[in-house]
């Protein structure tokens, strides 16, 4: 897949504040970004002139039919002015040409203080590019209205950036901090030794810590926990386990390393994680350690900081779970994050009684005053904090959810805005559109800081081979402890390289935290965990600062080695490797169908959608011959090639290349009986965008193989019509696996399959593809099944998956990745995504997991 970028950057960010006095105007600017697909090199920003940017504002709090009343402008330079409305918020939207960014203004009368909302912060050393960019809080006057009264600042150029030392530091016209020096390492409880200041006005002048780090050097530091071949490191699969806000501490390294140790030994030897152990012959497992400046990720979600029996204070905001138990028969409520989707987020004063009839005559997409009750709007009132968060000097940058500052552009072209606001279809169009700010993506997702990745090396969704994490793996290299000889490891995961690289996306950075959901991301070109998926932390206000009562602060214990626990970590990388397989999330966090109609497959080899499926497209019914699993072929014997086919001789013949270990299977089956003498041999084809499915490699059935010479490895299979195809290595020679009529099994029961092509269904017991579920599914009754058969591994087609509900589906009631967390067979993979890893990996074990991982009957 051509990794093209074309967005919007709006700088300074889309979640803005400005005063009517006290600080300079505000200036918003536009850039154009855009990349080129194969080419490495650092994005083009290219300014957009403001008379090809179009700003829409509305008032969200204002009564329906005034909420375009007295709102804010943009001038022709860019600099905002407030409208007639004065101190209040506003949502926004500003459109080029078909693409469009959203976000939110607060107006206030005043701005009264200010502060760095970093202890310190750590950049990078960069001849061309400033990466780090401080962050700044503002407190602004009580206007009595919804706007907040702490606000970020950053960028927005009110406070003006000096550095100590430019030899070191230069700050550049963006804000941002270029480092020209690479700072050492203070010692441990110091902060870094250089510094920049920052000024506004009257107010105190405040002073950030700086330090510089060379994320190009090379550093041989690498520490291996697995090691089966140096030699040939481009045809194995190279894990590197990285370290992400730990400090330099003996109990902060004691962790990481159990951490990584964890990692190696339960990957690749519970059968939970299978089918890693099975091919842990074909992984190396390697760490590096790099000490933070702090302990923790920074927090780019808001938590809410009142006592609400039904959202605990330290809660990430938007809260995604209901806010009460949902039982059997019960009303169906919104989860806080639902609610807040279509209605916002609470103003900061808010007196109306009124608030589900208000919403209801505003236009709002997909609002259902039926779903709200009073327990959920009292709780929704309290779902907001007064302070924002210090920031975590961590040494990559990685945070825990987005900031709402921190947007990507919209999906559709600019609706446009109506010229009055009453009820028609064009506002609420425009009114969604709007809204969009309201999300930004899972809660508590972990990613890397837009404030530590600059825009010209990072762009959210794209493969950014130039980000300081991919830029430090490349570098790293390995010292043989015993030989003391160098080897230079760090090329294997480079990202921009084209072809299949086969530890690409095998880097876990391993954070330390509690806080943060475990993602792949970066194209899946690296893996970020933590050690809970936990949405809940603990803060707490410096109400006797000097510098202002409001600051908020995040601790994060320090760790005890001797009582640590490592299997959610492990279950998390476990899960997160499996996307660097192509492999989809099955979970369900979203209502209904979402986007499950849209023609063509999904990219993920374990999921498909009702727009690719169905049977016509006036049905949900399924066509089977399109759920692109459902044919995969079990093996009785298999074996990988180690290189490529050769065709030779007259008739021609095709040698071919396996392990020397594998040779003794192969005599075997030459000397076996008709029907069970003759082998396949499949063409591995693997798309950019990493897909295996469709199966659409040459295939070839029926050959018979010549005497076989000791030592070599080599086969020379003999057949009808022999294509000048080559068969890459890492294709497949099998013998099918076949019932006891000698007719081919594959992954799904013969019976289920012949019950599927019948009834067109998925197999879900539970029918319910409205509401998310997140349990396993049991199949309902199939014909010729006993009961112990229908199990959750079942193999066929269940609906829920890729998040949604409805109109996506996947192999089978459960699943790694469905829960990587799960209990027992729950938190496996299906046999399904093992077939898939195996065959990308190594399918010589293809017969080794069809005898031992494959559900129910063996038949």
């Amino acid at each position: 897949m051509a990794d093209e970028l074309d967005d919007l950057v709006l700088l300074p960010h889309c979640d803005l504040h400005m005063a009517l006095t006290g600080t300079p105007p505000l200036t918003l600017r536009v850039f154009k970004r855009t990349g080129t697909a194969g080419v490495t090199a650092p994005y083009t920003l290219t300014p957009v002139p403001p008379a090809d940017c179009s700003y829409a504002f509305m008032a969200p709090y204002q009564d329906t039919g005034h909420r375009f009343d007295g709102v804010p402008t943009v001038d022709g330079n860019g600099v905002v002015h407030p409208g007639a409305g004065g101190p209040g918020v506003y949502l926004f939207r500003v459109a080029v040409g078909t693409q469009y960014l959203v976000g939110r203004l607060q107006v206030h009368r005043r701005l009264e203080n200010w502060w760095f909302g970093n202890a310190s912060l750590t950049t990078a050393l960069d001849p061309d590019i400033g990466h780090a960019l401080p962050t700044l809080y503002a407190r602004f006057s009580d206007d009595n209205n919804a706007a907040d009264l702490i606000g970020d600042i950053t960028g927005h150029g009110y406070v003006t950036l000096t550095s100590e030392d430019p030899r070191k530091v230069a700050v550049t016209p963006n804000g941002r901090l270029r480092g020209l020096v690479e700072t050492p390492k203070p010692p441990e409880g110091e902060l870094p030794a250089t510094s920049v200041a920052g000024t506004l006005g009257t107010l105190p002048e405040r002073t950030l810590q700086v330090g510089v780090v060379d994320y190009r050097k090379e550093r041989r530091i690498l520490v291996d926990h697995q090691l089966w071949n140096l030699t040939d490191l481009d045809d194995m699969q190279n894990v590197l386990i990285l370290a992400e806000g730990f400090e330099g501490s003996a109990a902060d390294r004691a962790v990481f390393t159990q951490a990584a140790e964890a990692i190696t030994f339960q990957l690749f030897s519970r059968r939970r994680h299978e089918p890693y152990g099975t091919l842990k012959e074909r992984f190396n497992v390697f760490s590096a350690f790099e000490e933070s400046f702090e302990r923790g990720l920074t927090c780019g979600n808001r938590v809410t900081d009142t006592l609400d029996p039904a959202v605990p204070s330290g809660t990430l905001i938007p809260y995604e779970n209901p806010v009460e138990v949902i039982r059997p028969g019960s009303p169906l409520r919104y989860a806080m994050a639902e609610l807040v989707k279509r209605v916002g987020l609470p103003p900061r004063i808010n007196t109306r009684t009124d608030l589900v009839q208000h919403w209801s005559g505003q236009q709002l997409h997909d609002f259902k005053p039926e779903r709200v009750n009073e327990k959920l709007i009292k709780a929704w009132k309290t779902h907001r904090s007064l302070g924002i968060l210090q920031t975590k000097n961590s040494f990559f940058g990685v945070m825990a959810g987005r900031r709402p500052a921190d947007r990507t552009i919209g999906q559709e072209e600019p609706a446009p805005k109506p010229a009055q606001d009453a009820a028609s279809p064009e506002m609420k169009a425009f009114v969604k559109q709007l809204y969009e700010f309201w999300t930004n993506g899972p809660t508590g997702l972990l990613v890397l800081d837009p404030r530590r990745h600059p825009p010209e090396l990072y762009a959210p969704g794209h493969t950014n081979p130039l980000n300081s994490v991919l830029t430090y793996a490349k570098a790293l290299g390995y010292v043989n402890p015993f030989s003391h000889v160098h080897r230079h490891i760090g090329q294997v995961w480079a990202a921009e390289t084209p072809g299949l690289r086969r530890s690409r996306g095998l880097i876990a950075v391993v954070t330390y935290d509690y806080a943060g959901r475990g993602v792949n991301t970066n194209r899946r070109t690296m893996t970020l965990n933590s050690f809970e998926q936990n949405t809940k932390t603990y803060f707490q206000y410096d109400t006797a600062s000097p510098i202002d009562p409001a600051l908020m602060h995040r601790t994060v214990p320090a760790p005890d080695p001797a009582g640590f626990r490592l299997g959610d970590v492990v279950d998390m990388v476990a899960h997160e490797f499996g996307h660097t397989f192509n492999l989809g999330d099955e979970y369900e966090e979203q209502e209904e169908d979402g986007p499950g109609n849209t023609p063509g497959d999904l990219i993920a080899d374990n999921l498909t959608r009702l727009g690719h499926a169905r049977l016509n497209p006036t049905s949900r019914d399924l066509n089977m011959a399109n759920v692109k699993w459902l044919q995969l072929p079990r093996m009785q014997h298999s074996a990988r090639l180690v290189k490529d086919s050769e065709l030779f001789g007259t008739p021609p013949k095709l040698r071919v290349t396996v392990d020397t270990d594998q040779l003794d299977v192969w005599r075997a089956v030459r000397q076996a009986g008709p029907g069970r003498n003759t082998v396949s041999l499949r063409q591995f084809k693997l798309l950019e965008s990493g897909e295996q499915l469709p199966l659409d490699g040459v295939l070839l059935e029926g050959l018979t193989i010549d005497p076989i010479a000791d030592g070599t490895g080599v086969l020379v299979l003999t057949g009808p019509n022999l294509p000048t195809t080559v068969f890459g290595a890492g294709s497949v020679l099998y013998v099918p696996l076949k019932d006891g009529g000698g007719t081919p099994l594959t992954v799904v029961d013969r019976r289920v399959l012949t019950f599927l092509q019948g009834n067109r269904k998925p197999l879900n017991h539970n029918t319910n593809n409205k509401i998310p579920r997140h349990k396993p599914d049991l199949p309902h009754r199939i014909p010729g099944l006993a009961p112990n058969e229908l199990r959750q591994t079942l193999v066929g087609i269940f609906e829920g998956a890729h998040h949604y509900a409805g109109a996506h589906y996947r192999p089978a009631g459960a699943c790694k990745m469905r829960n990587g967390a799960g209990i027992g067979e729950a938190g496996s993979f299906c046999f399904v995504c093992m077939w898939l890893i195996v065959n990308r990996v190594d399918p010589t074990h293809h017969a080794t997991i069809s005898r031992r991982f494959y559900p129910g009957r063996r038949r």
